[in-house]
């Protein structure tokens, strides 16, 4: 009985527990034409990351679609509610997020937690996912 509930609870943290990005499109009539330009917000600043998305896209300061990168690492989780993710499994310590948004309006996210600290790698694929979901001129 102790064997099949240890294996349950195994496959149930790895299940719960994954990299794939969540991608969530609020405005998909505003999505279908083309994003003509877009304005790039850092949070926090980061030079490496400006010049990692400036060599992916030629910003715009004066456009009124800003793309908001957020990013975190090193998160630490003190809570004991997630003990047995962060003893079975890679439990996240990092976030990369993108938001579109036209004004005040969010047209688009993109999150994903990371295992590790946040890589260039990980921001040109989020960007490329960007890209494919959306329409930019």
């Amino acid at each position: 009985m102790f064997k099949l509930f240890f294996t349950s609870l195994i496959a149930l943290s790895f299940l719960s527990c994954s990299d794939s990005a969540i991608v969530t499109r609020y405005n998909e009539k505003a999505l279908t034409t083309p994003i003509p330009c877009m304005r790039l917000e850092l949070s926090p600043f980061n030079i490496v990351t400006m010049h990692t998305l400036q060599n992916l896209y030629s910003f715009d300061e004066k456009c009124n679609y800003s793309l908001t990168l957020s990013q975190k690492s090193a998160i630490v989780c003190n809570s004991s509610f997630n003990s047995d993710k962060k003893a079975l499994t890679k439990f996240p310590t990092s976030y990369l997020s993108f938001t579109l948004k036209k004004g005040s309006e969010l047209l688009y996210s993109y999150y994903v937690d990371l295992s590790d600290d946040v890589e260039e790698s990980d921001i040109k694929r989020g960007f490329k996912r960007l890209r494919e979901d959306i329409k930019l001129k």
